[in-house]
């Protein structure tokens, strides 16, 4: 009888740190889902003068388009509900987004997120920092500001090779074109944003924009910051609103 007794007391904090372990996965798996952010290239020209915006914009064809991205958050505004601001840092560090030209879908972030309901996107493009290292060596040359690059942009101006690399920084804040929900145990979620390449190298009024021209390069960076559209739920990625 003393060497059960014994036996069960030995037994007692092994079964303590089971059931305390089992309960700790199981909260913590039951209260996240994966989230993946993609981006999707678009070549769509929206404009009244839409047939004078394709001519103008066929004098370039893109072979490869890259940014550096940092700070990814996604925010919920429930003010009107008397309920503070909500915010997910999804992705702090730097990357780099190379866009797939056909269209198809570039997946470049996945992070478990918890419940809640997200109304908008907030990211930097951004050119490194003074010490900073990036993942990509092409965006940093040198110590200087005119060394350091946020966009890298190749391919050909009426058959000339070119490659323009932007200097500026972009803020981006991009509302959700529906709020995204997140549930529990809800599974895997997509969020594509699009960004219209059409729009890079053409200013407001469908005039071409020549890359190779130094003048042009304030009017070019302000097309690629207005070229970021629109971003929305799409888990089947077909590069559309579910």
């Amino acid at each position: 009888m003393r060497y059960t007794l014994l036996r069960w007391l030995l037994l007692i904090p092994f079964a303590a740190l089971v059931l305390i372990s089992g309960c700790n996965s199981t909260g913590t798996n039951g209260n996240l889902s994966t989230l993946s952010l993609s981006f999707a290239a678009q070549n769509s020209i929206q404009s009244t003068q839409k047939e004078r915006a394709e001519m103008q914009s066929s004098h370039v064809e893109i072979t490869e388009a890259k940014m550096l991205i940092r700070r990814v958050e996604f925010k919920s505004d429930l003010e009107d509900d008397g309920v503070a601001d909500d915010s997910l840092d999804f992705q702090t560090g730097s990357f780099v987004v190379t866009l797939n030209l056909d269209g198809s879908l570039n997946e470049v972030a996945v992070s478990e997120v918890p419940t809640g309901q997200y109304d908008e996107i907030e990211f930097d493009v951004h050119k490194p920092e003074d010490n900073e290292t990036p993942p990509d060596p092409d965006f940093k040359t040198g110590d200087s500001g005119d060394q350091r690059f946020s966009v890298i942009i190749t391919g050909t101006y009426d058959g000339q090779d070119f490659r323009y690399r932007s200097n500026e920084n972009m803020d981006q804040e991009i509302e959700l074109a529906s709020p995204l929900i997140i549930d529990e145990d809800q599974g895997s979620i997509n969020v594509t944003m699009t960004v219209d390449i059409s729009k890079w190298f053409v200013d407001e009024t469908g005039n071409a924009l020549n890359p190779t021209n130094p003048d042009n390069r304030n009017a070019i960076d302000e097309s690629i910051e207005r070229s970021f559209e629109d971003a929305f739920e799409d888990n089947d990625g077909d590069g559309e609103e579910d």
